[in-house]
């Protein structure tokens, strides 16, 4: 009787913690965002405070340094202001804010050739503080032309301890120059490619942007290859020299590509890469195939490899493809089925990754559509996998949504499509917003998600899944006066923070923007 009682007792605790109402706490309220529309939100924990990077317009985007403990803010100031010159890159080294811009004189080929603008890479350093603790040009500080660098992009690693800058000197325009550099700015490592056609350095050198950085802790430094063929190990025991290890793909099949590739930590000795599996599809407009649409692929599994971060070795690599029966069961996209009228110019699936405790992961895929001038963001796509790359269970979560993508109309609005994702004890969070009858919607605006009017017409959802069995546990559904007129904004935060912990909401009867993160 007494083993009875006890699980009793355990089903109503377990369904209790299931029903608790998910809630958030305020980290900040955003300055300066009154009446605008910001285009995203980047947040820099430097510690003791927080820098709030504000990118509404490029004209008008502003730094703040804000004390963690009072809200003050210490300094304010554009990133150009702060810096001297136009800046480029922002990031974090040692608790450091450290801004990176380009100081352009006019050089000429050595060769000859016509004259082209080259530019000295410039820093600044700030503390949490907000004062400056040194600036100047990198590689070196000298006049020297041979220093002059092109086709400039820099990459920070999420621990704060390396920069990467990736280049072309004007002396060789041949050549991708890879630079590593420490916490303190000093130059460690370089390593280059060099190539047949101008054109192809540069694109390579401008590309490698895009290539998140990840270091391990013997400080080896993980990016990808040029052409995303393999993964580039910079070696700390070894000057930083760099070894490649292909990426195969050999169970690819005719037609069959990897895309949005990432690098992860699974757990303190594995390297993780994701990427997922599309194919060529078929865009329909008024009942027939759009043949020169080019960008308009399909979802058909997910690719990933294992690498052990104390030898550099492979230790696995597989491709998992959805099943049809699993395809059958993802809702027809409403891009294809409601808006055929409408050129879709392409389809595309954005992804994350989320790592779990136990070494499992999450792939999470976004289904995106082109149409007109909206972007649509369709249903997701949740998998989780064991350390081995084994599939435990795949869910799908059914959502739509239309926003604005570009032009000043899109800067007008606020944008309140996309999700946002977070691991909460057992559970996976998934939190979007959504308009009440949209299914039915026989336009864009029925579906639109860009003013405080649309969204009294809308629902906030918050879906819990359990992370053993994927397996709905609640669902939190909030109507606009529920939220107390604060919706969520994910498109703003999910570049800097896809997994959490700051999100980006709005609030309307401040009327200003604020940073929220999951209150334990």
């Amino acid at each position: 009787m007494l083993r009875f009682y006890l699980a009793v007792l355990a089903l109503v605790s377990l369904n209790f913690l299931s029903a608790q109402k998910t809630e958030f706490e305020t980290v900040l309220v955003v300055p300066e965002s009154d009446k605008t529309s910001n285009r995203l939100i980047y947040i820099f924990d430097l510690g003791e405070s927080y820098v709030l990077w504000n990118k509404r317009k490029t004209s008008k985007e502003k730094i703040f340094f804000i004390d963690k403990a009072t809200g003050e803010i210490h300094i304010s100031g554009s990133a150009k202001s702060l810096l001297g010159k136009p800046a480029n890159e922002i990031g974090v080294l040692n608790n450091h804010l450290v801004i990176l811009g380009y100081e352009d004189q006019h050089a000429l080929y050595v060769q000859g050739k016509n004259p082209v603008d080259a530019s000295y890479v410039i820093y600044a350093s700030y503390n949490p503080k907000g004062g400056l603790v040194k600036s100047g040009t990198l590689f070196k500080e000298s006049s020297d032309e041979k220093e002059l660098r092109t086709s400039i992009s820099a990459s920070f690693d999420s621990k704060g301890k390396y920069l990467v800058v990736n280049s072309k000197k004007v002396i060789d325009f041949a050549t991708a120059n890879t630079s590593f550099f420490n916490a303190q700015l000093e130059l460690i490592a370089q390593d280059e490619v060099k190539f047949e056609e101008e054109d192809m350095a540069s694109r390579v050198a401008l590309d490698q942007s895009y290539s998140s950085i990840i270091t391990d802790d013997q400080d080896n430094i993980y990016s990808l290859s040029y052409n995303r063929s393999s993964i580039r190990i910079a070696r700390s025991l070894d000057n930083f020299a760099t070894i490649e290890i292909a990426i195969s793909g050999e169970e690819l099949g005719v037609g069959e590509f990897l895309s949005e590739f990432q690098l992860d930590h699974l757990g303190s000795d594995t390297i993780l890469f994701t990427a997922l599996i599309l194919k060529q599809g078929k865009s329909i407009f008024n009942g027939k195939e759009v043949s020169y649409v080019k960008s308009f692929y399909d979802l058909q599994g997910v690719h990933q490899m294992l690498i052990s971060s104390y030898d550099h070795e492979l230790i696995s690599e597989n491709s998992y493809y959805f099943t049809e029966e699993q395809k059958q069961q993802w809702p027809e996209s409403i891009a294809t089925l409601q808006y055929k009228r409408v050129l879709n110019r392409y389809q595309n699936f954005e992804k994350r990754v989320l790592v779990l405790g136990n070494g499992n992961y999450i792939v999470i895929s976004e289904l995106q559509n082109a149409l007109g001038n909206s972007l649509a963001q369709d249903f997701l796509t949740i998998s989780c996998f064991h350390t081995s790359g084994e599939l435990r269970w795949t869910k799908v979560v059914d959502k739509f949504q239309l926003s604005f993508m570009y032009g000043d109309v899109y800067y007008k609005w606020h944008d309140f499509s996309s999700y946002s994702s977070l691991i909460s004890g057992n559970q996976l969070k998934i939190i979007f917003n959504q308009r009440i009858g949209y299914k039915n919607a026989e336009d864009y605006d029925g579906c639109t998600l860009a003013s405080e009017k649309q969204l009294k017409e809308s629902q906030q959802k918050i879906i819990n899944l359990d992370l053993k069995t994927g397996e709905i546990i609640s669902q939190e559904i909030s109507s606009y006066e529920d939220t107390q007129a604060r919706f969520f904004k994910p498109r703003f935060s999910n570049e800097a923070f896809p997994t959490g912990p700051y999100m980006v909401i709005r609030d309307f009867e401040l009327d200003r923007d604020v940073v929220v993160k999951l209150k334990q």
